[in-house]
Formats: structure tokens, sequence, C-alpha cells
């Protein structure tokens, strides 16, 4: 998963609607290791992860939430 198809999508929505935020503690999930959580809030997931139990697909995911 390339960054053009996760966080810089994230980015742009959040720098054309003022009215958005990333909710950080919306992946507050049991389960979910902080380390997939990146700087801006999102869950990145990879391949890679979870090779113990067959692996995952790779994956970006940020909750966003309207201000106002």
């Amino acid at each position: 998963l390339l960054p053009d198809e996760g966080e810089v999508q994230i980015d742009e929505a959040l720098g054309r609607h003022s009215n958005l935020m990333v909710d950080r503690t919306a992946l507050d999930i049991n389960g979910i290791d902080p380390k997939w959580i990146t700087e801006e809030g999102g869950l990145r997931l990879r391949p890679d992860f979870w090779a113990d139990n067959g692996n995952m697909d790779g994956f970006y995911l940020a909750c966003l939430r309207k201000t106002v």
C-alpha cells in the first residue's frame, strides 16, 4: 500500500474540509498493536503483520470526525 493511497488521501481530505479531524481514540481497539498506529493517528496494516496467523492484506484507515 502506497502512502498516496492512504495517508495522502486523509491529508488532502483534511485540507479540503476544515471541519474534519482525525479521531485518534477510535483505533483504541483490543487486538490492535499500538505500533501499527501512525504518527498521524491512522492505522497502517501490512502483509507481514500477523505472520504467525496467516498474514493479512495491506490497508490504511483513519477515523474522521466533524468538529462542528
